[in-house]
C-alpha cells in the first residue's frame, strides 16, 4: 500500500479491508486478461455507472458540436448526436420520478443502488429531465444535503452527502471532490446558462 507512505493518518485513507477488496477486483481483472467480454461475466463486482454514462452522453454532444463547427461529415456528426441522445435517455431512465436523482444499477443483484453520492446528479451533466424535476434536483445539489451543507468550508460538491452514513470527512476520497469534478459541474452549469 503505497498510500501508507504518503497518508500516515489511518482515518484519512481506506481501511485494509476496503483496500483488500480493491486488490481482489484487480486480481479478478488480471485473471480475465482485462478482456471486457470475459470481465462482464466473471467479475464479482458489476455495476452500471450512471455518472460515467452521463459524461459519455455529454462528450458525444460536445464532439458533435465541434464536428459541426469544423464542418465534419454530416453522417459522423449525426451519429454522435444519436449516441448522446441514446445515453442521455439511459441516464434519465435511472432517475427517481419525484426528485430526478439518478441511480447506479447492480448487475449481479439486479437492483438499483440508492446512495447519496454525486451519481445522483448525473442528469444535471447531460440533461434530459423535465424542467420541474431538473429544478428539484438542482435544489438538492445546492442544498444542505450536498454543496450547501453547513459543515463544508466551501460550497463545492462532496463525493458523498455529508449527512449520509457513508460520508467520512477525513478520508481523502469521501470528503472534498477532486478539482476536476468541481470544474465539470461549473463548466456544464455555465454551458447550460445556470449561475
Amino acid at each position: 500500500r503505497e498510500d501508507l507512505l504518503v497518508v500516515s493518518d489511518p482515518s484519512q485513507r481506506p481501511s485494509d479491508r476496503e483496500y483488500d477488496r480493491y486488490l481482489w477486483l484487480v486480481e479478478q481483472m488480471r485473471r480475465a486478461g482485462y478482456d471486457d467480454y470475459q470481465l462482464a461475466s466473471t467479475m464479482s463486482f458489476a455495476v452500471e455507472d450512471v455518472f460515467v454514462t452521463a459524461i459519455f452522453a455529454l462528450a458525444c454532444e460536445v464532439l458533435a458540436n465541434i464536428g459541426e463547427e469544423y464542418k465534419q461529415p454530416h453522417a459522423d456528426v449525426r451519429e454522435l448526436y444519436s449516441w448522446a441522445e441514446r445515453f442521455r435517455a439511459g441516464v434519465v431512465a435511472t432517475t427517481d420520478a419525484r426528485t430526478g436523482a439518478a441511480r447506479d444499477f447492480d448487475v449481479r443483484l439486479k437492483r438499483w443502488i440508492n446512495t447519496e453520492t454525486l451519481s445522483m446528479f448525473a442528469p444535471l451533466l447531460c440533461g434530459g429531465l423535465p424542467r420541474d424535476t431538473e429544478r428539484s434536483l438542482l435544489r438538492l445539489f445546492e442544498g444542505p444535503r450536498f454543496c450547501g451543507h453547513p459543515d463544508l468550508r466551501y460550497a463545492l460538491p462532496p463525493s458523498t452527502s455529508p449527512v449520509s452514513k457513508d460520508f467520512r470527512s477525513r478520508e481523502y476520497w469521501r470528503g472534498p471532490v477532486w478539482p476536476a469534478i468541481s470544474w465539470l459541474f461549473s463548466w456544464v452549469f455555465a454551458r447550460r446558462g445556470w449561475a
